[in-house]
């Protein structure tokens, strides 16, 4: 009886082992994952849009058209 009980103590064990290690894996990938996105929109965020870009252009060209 013992022996059967400790048999089942190590197949929990190993079991919860498995879930433990499927998790980890599970978070670690979601920490790459935000970092990642992190990194993504950075660089997003430090370089200027196109958008702003045509502004400034459309300023110095007005700008330019005022001038002459």
């Amino acid at each position: 009886m013992n022996a059967l009980i400790n048999h089942l103590i190590h197949d929990i064990n190993q079991d919860l082992m498995a879930h433990r290690q499927a998790l980890d894996q599970v978070i670690n990938n979601k920490i790459t994952q935000a970092d990642n996105l992190k990194t993504k929109m950075h660089k997003e965020l430090s370089r200027p849009s196109i958008s702003m870009w045509t502004f400034l252009m459309t300023i110095l060209m007005a700008n330019i058209l005022v001038g002459i």
